[in-house]
């Protein structure tokens, strides 16, 4: 259905508003509202905003053009057509000068001029309402750049404290048990010196310092079991992700350097289960890392695989086995014999969290590979025709 227009009609003579309003009204989407003087339509405009406005070129008093302009002046856009008589060049350019959307001589024969203007309504306002549409949509996807960009830092944040968490605590770790171990074998060597005379003083003192070194031991092991804790993922809330949208509007939005080449083929019903914040941490971690160790003009390809209960999506920095082939992601592995990319323990527990893993492979020639397993989702429901 044809959303109405709205139309504001303005002329000095009663019988021609009569005629226009019956001619350009009489069928089709045009409500038609006239007005015999420029000051009754300015008194109209603010309280009931027309979709365009037809105008006389000369009335008594105020005429249309320097209502046109006093609207322009004012800002207003509405679309506005000057009608006249009795036109002549220097009056449509003035016009159009002035920022009229059209301009039209009304003739002698009266039907051509009524088509012809509900064509220009038609245009005048189709463009503005398409302009406006353009506008929305600007601003929804700007918008959602910015709600894009928010979630991006925040897996930042967290993936960097869920990074320094981790290193801190399997650099310590092994660290404190050898310190634990330490502290009972000194105890036990202590237990073999004689109770009696200098030799109790001695275990005295000595129990003192273990006393405290196992209270100091405890308390950093605390300290670390209550950081791992505070950036530990809790019960992950799972929802059904199209991962074709989510490359769309994540993935090939991410400011990867300048020449890198984004490759995917990912159907449209690929559905993982996932949680959002999670699955913006992990590929925070992977993207963010890609990024920093690409090299110039290097080519990161994209694609899901999809079993049974599972989607698996393949990162790889190859396409085939070219030996010339730019590597990515092989700078994210070490070089002891199955050594994993940086944040590989952190990212295997965000997957492990929602039901899923990873696996991380390379070869020479081969490049590496990622796969991340997620559980398998659903498609929403086809709506009703």
């Amino acid at each position: 259905m044809t959303e109405p227009i709205k139309v504001l009609f303005i002329d000095d003579e009663a019988e021609i508003c009569d005629l226009v309003s019956r001619m350009l009204g009489g069928d089709g989407p045009l409500t038609i509202t006239s007005v015999l003087s420029a000051d009754e339509a300015s008194r109209i405009i603010p309280s009931e905003p027309p979709d365009v406005i037809v105008s006389d070129y000369a009335m008594p008093g105020t005429d249309g053009i320097t209502l046109l302009k006093d609207l322009r002046k004012e800002g207003n856009t509405i679309p506005f057509i000057i009608l006249s008589g009795r036109g002549n060049e220097r009056m449509v350019i003035e016009a159009l000068n002035s920022q009229a959307d059209f301009y039209l001589d009304k003739g002698e024969d009266i039907v051509a001029t009524i088509q012809l203007l509900r064509h220009f309504i038609a245009q005048a306002v189709g463009r503005r309402r398409a302009d406006e549409a353009i506008l929305t949509y600007s601003r929804h996807l700007e918008e959602l750049v910015q709600d894009r960009t928010r979630r991006l830092v925040e897996a930042q944040r967290q993936a960097i404290i869920g990074d320094t968490a981790f290193i801190i605590g399997q650099d310590l770790k092994e660290p404190l048990e050898i310190l634990e171990q330490e502290i009972k074998h000194a105890q036990e060597i202590a237990g073999l010196i004689p109770p009696a005379g200098e030799g109790k003083r001695c275990r005295s003192n000595l129990a003192k310092s273990f006393a405290t070194k196992e209270e100091q031991l405890q308390s950093m092991k605390r300290i670390l079991r209550d950081l791992q804790e505070s950036v530990r993922p809790r019960k992950a809330t799972l929802h059904d992700i199209s991962f074709r949208e989510y490359y769309e509007t994540v993935i090939r939005t991410y400011p990867f350097p300048r020449g890198t080449v984004l490759s995917a083929d990912i159907p449209l019903d690929a559905v993982i289960k996932a949680d959002p914040a999670l699955l913006d941490r992990i590929f925070f971690h992977i993207l963010n890392i890609a990024s920093d160790t690409t090299p110039r003009n290097g080519t990161l390809s994209i694609q899901t695989q999809e079993y049974l209960n599972q989607v698996a999506i393949l990162i790889a920095d190859r396409e085939g086995d070219d030996v010339g082939t730019t590597h990515l992601l092989r700078p994210l592995l070490s070089s002891s014999p199955g050594g994993k990319m940086p944040g590989f323990p952190v990212i295997q527990h965000l997957l492990a969290v929602q039901g899923g893993d990873i696996a991380v492979s390379s070869s020479p020639h081969g490049g590496t590979l990622i796969v991340l397993r997620f559980p398998r989702g659903q498609l929403p429901p086809a709506r009703p025709l």
